[in-house]
């Protein structure tokens, strides 16, 4: 199925030409699956609120990889937390933060110990979260939900997790990804 934007291109030939070539530069190659390109097209255009972008990647999604609705609404999860995580990243980490605190410790604080177990690194902002441990645990177990026990498996939350952030500005959650 052409989506409406490709019909639009086609009244003009040189643009339809021109996303055909980027189409098969980006898509197509093999160094990334489709699925999982399509997989982060997706989680971006949420980031984006590109409401054609979501329908035309999900639509690709379901019909090329039999993604059911449970699956894209786990995608949605993933790409809501990692929003949440980028914007408190922002809020918090950044050269000029808005909110300055303090950074506690595993030794402070024992849920960190169990993140830095689970992780295989203690991200800052949850030494950062961690001056609330209430709130620290409710986003940690969002992260354990979307990220490492839901039925996507983990590389493809990491990639998608990165695409979001990327698309955030969100430079520490870049840097320290995959």
């Amino acid at each position: 199925d052409m989506t409406p934007y490709v019909k639009a291109a086609a009244h003009y030939p040189p643009l339809l030409a021109q996303m055909g070539t980027e189409h098969l530069a980006v898509m197509l190659t093999d160094e990334l699956r489709r699925e999982l390109k399509e997989t982060i097209a997706v989680a971006v255009s949420m980031t984006n609120n590109c409401s054609y972008c979501i329908g035309a990647h999900t639509m690709v999604l379901k019909k090329m990889f039999d993604k059911s609705d449970p699956e894209l609404v786990e995608l949605t999860g993933l790409v809501s937390h990692v929003n949440g995580i980028n914007a408190f990243e922002g809020a918090t980490l950044g050269e000029r933060p808005t909110m300055p605190f303090p950074k506690k410790s595993a030794e402070e604080v024992p849920l960190l110990g169990e993140i830095e177990d689970e992780l295989g690194r203690l991200p800052e902002y949850y030494r950062v979260m961690a001056n609330d441990e209430e709130y620290l645990e409710a986003i940690w177990n969002r992260e354990r939900v979307t990220v490492l026990e839901g039925e996507m498996d983990r590389r493809t939350s990491e990639y998608v997790a990165l695409g979001v952030s990327i698309a955030n500005g969100a430079d520490y959650s870049t840097r320290t990804s995959i």
